[in-house]
């Protein structure tokens, strides 16, 4: 069992509060490759998640995982709602996932992992 510091931004605090308040118990992280610092892909099951954002933290044990490597099936396969909200798109979760600082050449050399929270 392995724990994960993973920061949220202050801009993204919503996020934050979504997965306090249990409305969000799917979080995904850009892969990385593998000789990073992070490698998110050796998240599993039983692991544990030490979120931070504008000086509060939250801990959450991880249930599964799911690694797409393709950003396309992700966008196919996943609960884009759980993830960003009510009501969202294929189209504005790409741009969402887009729009964090250097992720869209991530994701598209690397993927995405779905991480399932309690």
């Amino acid at each position: 069992m392995k724990t994960w510091n993973l920061r949220i931004r202050k801009e993204d605090k919503t996020i934050f509060d979504r997965i306090k308040y249990g409305e969000k118990t799917i979080e995904t992280r850009p892969l990385n490759a593998p000789d990073a610092k992070k490698d998110y892909s050796q998240i599993s099951a039983g692991d544990k998640l030490n979120f931070s954002c504008d000086g509060e933290r939250l801990e959450k044990p991880v249930c599964g995982v799911r690694i797409y490597r393709d950003f396309e099936k992700y966008l196919q396969k996943e609960d884009l709602e759980n993830i960003l909200g009510k009501g969202m798109t294929k189209e504005e979760a790409r741009k969402i996932h887009y729009g964090f600082p250097g992720c869209k050449k991530r994701l598209e050399s690397y993927g995405i992992i779905a991480i399932d929270m309690q």
